[in-house]
């Protein structure tokens, strides 16, 4: 089942008398969530630009007893330094539904992902597998080409991995992005090199016997071409996607 993901929902925690507001940003659960309602979120919860905030990748299950937090957790929650998480790793409180921000689509986001990583990757593959048939590439050129290829796919495969520590998530993203776009350039430089041009004319000059071979090095460039300006237009599309629906 599709998980639902709201841009925000803002709970409050403890007692109509005395309570704290707390904002959960892109909240995933398996239910529609109306105003009023009890849930129970779970998630890193810190003290952000002056606001209690369980941050991206919290989830939420509805409450059926109702529990209310105690005094103490409210007073702990209130008095929460800036910066500062509440309790180790992940908590668990439940609260009164009192905001509900617009339900977020994911599909774009995570088609371009997919795209930016998987499509990369078989260029990858793909080049390896071809590249001694239908250009006879020497170690070197082979190593570098698709060590731009699997590196680009790697690093922003990992990337997601890394949603709640943005640094380390902009930084996969776009060493991932600039290795994507090293590997074109380096295509291109080798589409336009001496060794390139040597190993096509060779083809040609074998005549009958050769166009076999120098359709398969045709073939091969496009399709890496392709499959690499493809996976870079996902991994843009998405580091964008990213930035726009990130957080607020």
């Amino acid at each position: 089942m599709e998980k639902i993901i709201y841009k925000k929902v803002t709970i409050s925690v403890g007692s109509s008398d005395d309570s704290v507001s707390i904002h959960c940003i892109r909240l995933k659960g398996d239910e529609k969530l109306e105003i009023g309602e009890q849930i129970t979120v779970r998630g890193e919860l810190k003290r952000r630009d002056s606001q209690l905030e369980f941050g991206n990748g919290c989830s939420f299950v509805k409450d059926v007893d109702g529990q209310v937090a105690e005094p103490s957790v409210v007073s702990a929650l209130r008095d929460l330094p800036e910066g500062e998480f509440y309790a180790e790793g992940f908590c668990a409180l439940t609260g009164t539904v009192s905001v509900i921000e617009k339900v977020q689509n994911d599909v774009p986001q995570k088609t371009t992902y997919l795209i930016g990583s998987l499509t990369m990757f078989v260029a990858a593959v793909f080049y390896m597998l071809m590249s001694d048939l239908s250009f006879k590439n020497t170690a070197d050129r082979l190593i570098i080409s698709v060590l731009l290829a699997f590196g680009s796919a790697i690093l922003f495969f990992l990337s997601v991995n890394f949603t709640e520590k943005p640094v380390v998530m902009w930084i996969f993203k776009g060493l991932g992005l600039a290795l994507g776009m090293g590997f074109i350039v380096y295509l291109h430089i080798f589409q336009q090199s001496e060794t390139f041009d040597a190993i096509l004319e060779v083809f040609r000059r074998k005549g009958i016997s050769g166009e076999s071979e120098l359709l398969m090095s045709q073939i091969t460039m496009i399709v890496t071409l392709a499959l690499g300006y493809i996976s870079v237009a996902g991994q843009a599309a998405n580091t964008v996607l990213v930035a726009v629906i990130k957080d607020k």
